[in-house]
């Protein structure tokens, strides 16, 4: 038995340096430009950039798109494999009265880490009139898009 148990350590550890099981940074850069229906005029949409958890999602940072439309983020991740990221985006597209959410998810293959020679960057146009998730409700959105902090 504890030749068994020794055996399986041994091989453990020897698999840990091989295939590398520390945990390290991992960064996303998005860019692009908002628009609603053939317009880039956005209302001052807010966009939260953050880690698809199963409980809850990580919130990485946040910004505001500028008026054309046009916003640049970016955001780290520590963990041991490459996180799924997502762009959360509150705006007034298709309802001026109320507070909409638009939800896009970007492909793993705009994680990379820092010593990645080649880093791809998210760069699209988002029609938010053609994306909408639903209203905006301070009691069940998540992630919370609290005014006090400035997200919207």
């Amino acid at each position: 038995m504890l030749n068994y148990f020794l055996s399986l350590t041994f091989t453990g550890l020897v698999a840990a340096e091989y295939l590398d099981f520390t945990p390290r940074n991992y960064d996303v850069r998005a860019t692009g430009t908002l628009y609603c229906e053939d317009t880039s005029e956005t209302h001052k949409a807010s966009i939260i950039l953050a880690d698809i958890d199963f409980l809850y999602d990580d919130i990485l940072n946040w910004t505001v798109a500028g008026k054309d439309g046009k916003f640049d983020i970016y955001g780290t991740e520590w963990g041991f494999t490459k996180f799924e990221p997502v762009l959360y985006i509150a705006h007034h597209c298709g309802d001026w009265k109320n507070i909409l959410q638009s939800r896009v998810v970007l492909d793993q293959k705009y994680v990379f880490y820092k010593s990645d020679e080649f880093k791809l960057v998210f760069n699209e146009s988002i029609d938010l009139y053609n994306n909408n998730i639903g209203d905006y409700y301070e009691e069940d959105i998540y992630p919370p898009l609290d005014k006090k902090k400035g997200y919207f």
